[in-house]
């Protein structure tokens, strides 16, 4: 199986990704979802890989300390390092504090491996269940074995290191002048999203290696006639829709990139169905059919309870695009945010805004003072050069020409890519749009770089200079992000508050800050009203940080308070904790009727903040009067 060398990287992360995946489902199956079962299970990968080692021949690889040196003196490699050193370091220092990670992705794990197995899950929070999967199935193991996060955002710097050899392979590959695919695989990487998500454990940049890699793979294929690329493209896409549903119309390039080779697949057809059977595994068709068994309805959501499901496709392609032109002019430190959402402000009553937030309640133009990985797309640094060289290029390609371009095929995949897009915009209605459509920006790039005249611009100094201005632009973003600061953000931040009392400006960075810092384990403080002899604790939540309750990972297992469970919950634990607005909101009743009705009292109270955005939110600790002992004194 012969390879250009960076792909080999790729291709042993794809094979990885796979195994891990297929063997989380296998387990589950198994019930031995759990550090015996991957301790069996990755002996046996590590004792395949040693025999099969002198059939696949992988390359010698040698670090080259004169190649690293030669592009570290250039701006943008320099840059690209740069950016990825600052994404390592922050995840280092910090604890995961990425919130969909804590409320439900991280979560979700626990409950799996304290059952030994993938079940669903008895939960108010149902994105626990018909989310895709494949991020966590890189998680489980090492809860399993080292009962900690703090290594998952290893699995995203990873990724990030991934891109630029991916990026410049899909790009030559797909017709793009190796001048122009050098610039860039350098400079997209350091779009806001992938930056910032490279320290984090977002799964959005998660997923884009795996869809570069389908397409280099299958490109790849019509230049060798080897099947062995095809079946590793077929391994990689079903990984990208793994990672995450809203990828699935990512299928449509893929798919293009591999028909012109479609014959090769009948060569060995029954290791072709044995690829097929394991890219299906580890794409969202395993999920989808349980999705389909459990809820009645393939993505999950059946009753669009979280609302992104888009009823009107024109209001969809408004909205999202309305969103992917704010988000993507974002600059890493805003000014003039205030000013935008008092804008904002007054559009929300207008009978127009009214009637697209009836079709898409989640719709969100609101800037942040930062650039934060939740919303971030590529900044507007790189939007902009983009647009600069797609408006450039395009108005110097005549149709005589076009019919007749060598690169014809590389346009249709490119082009197909929009057609992917409009399908995410006219069916998904989230107010994280730009992020979640991460995976398709490489893609979208493409077409506007394949005109022969990007060769020309790339030459040119002012060109150059606003690359490197777009690319260091993600620094500041690094540095200054709440959720990893590079920076003594608390300190600065409580010198400035005592210097200036009365700026909400300073005031509101101290929040944000300090919420940002103590999202990890938010929920700590109510742990102090757990006795050590309760291994079992019930939580309700609708979409809050769950994960601070199981720590430490390992030593407790949560319960979910749903409206179904409530008659039952305390015969298996003697507590609940939750904040007082889900209590009541699961229960559909008033929390003091439901404690009188259940024989059970408040012995614990704590304000806690979750979200910069929101106010504190009373958290409760309710005890069954059942037992004979009090909890403790206070």
């Amino acid at each position: 199986m012969k390879l250009p060398v960076p792909l080999w990287f790729t291709a042993f992360w794809t094979l990885l990704s796979a195994f891990l995946t297929c063997t989380g489902w296998g387990l589950s199956a198994l019930h031995e979802l759990n550090a015996a079962g991957y301790g069996v299970t990755l002996m046996v990968g590590a004792i395949f890989c040693v025999l099969l080692r002198r059939q696949i021949k992988p390359p010698l690889v040698s670090f080259r300390l004169g190649k690293f040196t030669w592009r570290v003196r250039h701006a943008l490699p320099a840059i690209y390092y740069l950016t990825t050193s600052l994404a390592f370091i922050g995840g280092a220092i910090y604890s995961p504090n990425n919130f969909d990670a804590l409320a439900y992705r991280v979560p979700r794990v626990l409950h799996w491996l304290s059952e030994a197995q993938w079940h669903w899950i008895q939960t108010p929070n149902s994105r626990m269940n018909f989310s895709g999967t494949g991020f966590e199935w890189f998680m489980a193991p090492f809860l399993a074995f080292g009962k900690s996060d703090r290594l998952f955002f290893l699995v995203s710097i990873v990724s990030q290191l991934l891109l630029p050899g991916l990026i410049y392979v899909c790009f030559t590959q797909l017709g793009i002048s190796k001048k122009v695919a050098w610039f860039w695989m350098w400079l997209l990487p350091c779009g806001y999203g992938f930056a910032l998500q490279a320290g984090s454990i977002g799964n959005d940049t998660f997923a884009v290696p795996y869809f570069l890699a389908g397409l280099a793979f299958s490109l790849l294929a019509r230049q060798t006639h080897r099947i062995s690329h095809l079946w590793l493209g077929m391994l990689a896409i079903g990984l990208t829709t793994g990672a995450k549903a809203c990828n699935l119309p990512l299928l449509l390039p893929w798919f293009l990139a591999t028909l012109p080779s479609w014959r090769l697949l009948f060569r060995r057809p029954l290791c072709t169905f044995g690829f097929a059977l394991i890219a299906s595994a580890v794409s969202f068709l395993p999920l989808a059919c349980l999705n389909t068994h459990f809820s009645g309805d393939w993505a999950g959501d059946p009753k669009n309870e979280w609302q992104v499901k888009i009823a009107n496709p024109s209001i969809g392609f408004v909205g999202n695009g309305l969103q992917l032109l704010v988000k993507n002019a974002a600059p890493p430190l805003n000014p003039f945010s205030k000013q935008w959402n008092a804008l904002i402000e007054k559009l929300e009553p207008t009978t127009t805004f009214r009637e697209i937030r009836s079709y898409f309640p989640r719709i969100n133009l609101r800037c942040e003072e930062l650039a934060q990985e939740e919303g971030a797309g590529l900044g507007v640094g790189i939007a902009s050069l983009l647009l600069i060289s797609g408006a450039l290029s395009i108005a110097r390609l005549s149709p005589s020409r076009l019919r007749h371009n060598p690169k014809l095929f590389g346009y249709l995949i490119g082009l197909s890519g929009y057609a992917a897009l409009l399908v995410y915009m006219i069916k998904i209605g989230s107010e994280d749009g730009p992020r979640l459509v991460s995976a398709f920006y490489p893609i979208l790039a493409a077409v506007l770089l394949l005109p022969s005249f990007n060769s020309v611009l790339v030459r040119k100094k002012w060109y150059r200079f606003l690359g490197l201005l777009a690319g260091a632009s993600a620094i500041p973003a690094l540095i200054l992000t709440p959720a990893r600061p590079l920076w003594p953000a608390m300190t600065i931040t409580e010198k400035l508050g005592k210097a200036y009392p009365n700026s909400p400006l300073i005031q509101r960075a101290r929040t944000v800050y300090e919420v940002y810092r103590m999202r990890p384990d938010a929920l700590a403080p109510l742990r102090r009203y757990i006795p050590e002899s309760t291994n079992v604790v019930g939580f309700a939540g609708i979409n809050d940080p769950e994960v601070a309750l199981w720590r430490p990972f390992g030593s407790k297992r949560v319960v979910e308070l749903t409206t179904e469970n409530s008659t039952q919950l305390f015969a298996q634990t003697p507590l609940l904790l939750g904040s007082k607005g889900a209590l009541e909101a699961i229960l559909n009743r008033p929390l003091g009727e439901w404690l009188a009705s259940y024989h059970a009292r408040v012995v614990g109270r704590e304000l806690l903040s979750t979200r910069a955005g929101s106010a504190p939110q009373e958290w409760l600790v309710v005890e069954a009067q059942t037992r004979k002992d009090a909890l403790f004194d206070r």
